[in-house]
């Protein structure tokens, strides 16, 4: 059995990856800081409802009510707003529209939550091993 037939590892597995390509995007900003008619691009961040939704076989999540008393949960509708890209508000006059304080600004953002993400894909493997009766 892989660690990728486990979805909470798979989903962290694909993060990270995200996160990786992010970082060479970002990093491809900052190298043509200087370069004519440049736009800065960026990634959008995945649709958790959907990611959701394929690791649950499409099936909606379900909350289980196991006594009379407790309240029913609401159905809303999701609040999350798909990234756009943004138009930058700084334009040198070659064109270029990269803004380093900006970029370097979501490099800090993305290596924390990369880090983040990394630290609890150990944590959680440290469990798995300490469940299953290895030494963590």
């Amino acid at each position: 059995m892989s660690l990728n037939d486990i979805p909470l590892f798979y989903t962290m597995n694909q993060r990270l990856n995200y996160l990786g390509e992010r970082q060479r995007v970002l990093a491809q900003n900052i190298a043509n800081a200087n370069t004519p008619n440049y736009q800065a691009r960026d990634m959008r961040n995945g649709d958790f409802a959907k990611a959701l939704g394929r690791e649950t076989h499409s099936s909606p999540v379900q909350v289980a009510v196991t006594n009379v008393n407790h309240l029913q949960p609401l159905h809303h509708p999701s609040t999350y707003a798909i990234d756009k890209q943004k138009n930058p508000y700084e334009t040198k006059p070659d064109g270029n529209g990269v803004i380093l304080e900006e970029q370097m600004m979501k490099l800090a953002q993305n290596q924390g939550e990369y880090s983040t993400t990394s630290t609890l894909y150990g944590k959680y493997l440290r469990m798995m091993k300490m469940a299953l009766g290895g030494a963590a």
